[in-house]
């Protein structure tokens, strides 16, 4: 996205990161405070306009994504900060995160099942991950566990099982070693 249209998106961004999805481009261009005409000539429809906020929430995401897993050491501990990800955006940026589930079961155009693929090639590649599990089938699972889970609670337990079905024994040995509840509460 060009960087002169950022502020443009962000305005939206943010009117959807608060109030949600459901009103109508006449509610939110007076929200946003442009004419109902220059919000249609920006995105043409409420779809496009979705579209496009969700893209930039999706390079949010990307960005603190990098930055958490910037100096990780392995795979493992890559993944786990994928779920603090997942935990910040369902207690931060609920109305994403909501709209995000629609498409995770098809995991098209979901940034979470995107970072999610990768890291699981990252540790394929490192060894660390069984390459008896479908990339595809997985995200699905962790995602629709995410779903069950992070509402609830986060904890240790939460975070073994999202992971416990494609770590191998090294794997496990990095996870043990790593102290869930000391993340949990940074």
């Amino acid at each position: 996205m060009k960087t002169s249209v950022l502020p443009k998106i962000h305005a939206v961004y943010d009117f959807f990161l608060k109030e949600g999805f459901q009103h109508t481009m006449q509610e939110i261009a007076l929200a946003i405070k442009v004419t109902p005409k220059t919000l249609f000539n920006r995105y043409e429809t409420k779809a496009n306009m979705v579209l496009e906020a969700r893209k930039y929430w999706h390079q949010q995401i990307r960005e603190r994504l990098f930055e958490k897993i910037e100096y990780c050491n392995n795979v493992v501990e890559k993944l786990v900060m994928l779920i603090c990800e997942c935990h910040y955006c369902l207690q931060q940026e609920s109305n994403y995160f909501m709209k995000e589930l629609e498409d995770a079961f098809t995991c098209e155009e979901n940034a979470f099942c995107t970072s999610l693929k990768k890291l699981l090639k990252e540790g394929l590649d490192q060894h660390l991950l069984s390459s008896a599990v479908n990339p595809q089938e997985y995200a699905k699972f962790f995602m629709h566990n995410v779903y069950s889970y992070l509402p609830q609670h986060l904890n240790a337990d939460t975070f073994y099982n999202l992971l416990s079905p494609v770590m191998l024994p090294e794997a496990q040995e990095i996870y043990n070693q790593i102290d869930i509840n000391k993340i949990i509460h940074q």
